[in-house]
């Protein structure tokens, strides 16, 4: 068996995930429910003006904290995704695991699912550009062009 945790007998490996569980129960035993955040926030969108336009470059290897960052500047004025759709691995997050007792096989699960205001749902498919480049074009030379004009 390839991976290390496998080989960790039966009674130490049960031992090793009470502790854990324990170490994440006294971590977090400080959380009330005031601190999830449920449904719609109430909040209205505040859109903020960049001085200058922005260009941001993407492509399918942008993905959940690379969008998170993209997703940052979704309310601010002038800014402009340039290349092409990212991976889409924002909307589920936070990995938490459990191993099945009997084949030992570790099976990830995401605790956590991020929402957009307007109940988009980009799972694999990615966010979209503002501007597209063509298939197999370099996005920062084909945004210089399309500043300066001549695309």
């Amino acid at each position: 068996m390839p991976s290390s945790h496998l080989q960790i007998p039966g009674v130490a490996k049960k031992k090793f995930f009470e502790q854990m569980i324990e170490s994440d129960q006294e971590k977090y035993a400080d959380y009330g429910e005031d601190t999830v955040i449920l449904g719609n926030p109430s909040e209205p969108v505040k859109r903020v003006h960049a001085l200058k336009p922005v260009f941001i470059l993407q492509d399918r290897g942008c993905a959940s904290s690379c969008e998170s960052s993209i997703d940052f500047f979704e309310y601010v004025d002038h800014v402009k995704r340039v290349g092409e759709n990212t991976a889409g691995f924002v909307h589920f997050g936070n990995m938490g695991f459990t191993m099945l007792p009997i084949s030992v096989i570790q099976v990830n699960i995401a605790s956590t699912f991020n929402t957009y205001r307007d109940g988009r749902f980009i799972e694999m498919t990615g966010i979209k550009p503002d501007i597209a480049v063509p298939a197999g074009e370099d996005a920062y030379s084909f945004l210089v062009d399309y500043i300066s004009g001549t695309r």
